[in-house]
């Protein structure tokens, strides 16, 4: 946000989105949104990047695949992070290969 971009916070969890609200709502750029993985209510190619960290785990693959297609510009990227887990040393890897997805678009 400090470059000038706009930043959609897509959170369910109440109680999550007001932590984030009462920290950055004075934030230009911050929007935050009741929303998840798989219903971010934006609109159709609207973003250059989907992120997240920390909460792949929760997210239905198959239709997070189909939003995240959605709502990407052409061109646009997912990136998902996960801070290791010594405790479940392969989630990572088992978690981020069915979302591959590849957005190409006619201009």
């Amino acid at each position: 946000m400090s470059n000038g971009n706009q930043v959609f916070a897509i959170e369910p969890n109440e109680e999550m989105r007001k932590i984030a609200e009462a920290r950055l709502s004075n934030r230009s750029g911050f929007v935050s949104i009741d929303g998840s993985a798989e219903s971010t209510k934006l609109g159709n190619g609207s973003v250059d990047f989907v992120t997240a960290t920390q909460s792949f785990h929760w997210f239905r693959p198959s239709q997070a695949k189909v939003e995240f297609a959605r709502i990407l510009r052409k061109n646009g990227w997912v990136v998902l992070t996960q801070i290791s887990n010594p405790l479940a040393p392969g989630l990572v890897a088992r978690s981020i290969c069915p979302l591959t997805i590849s957005v190409r678009r006619d201009p």
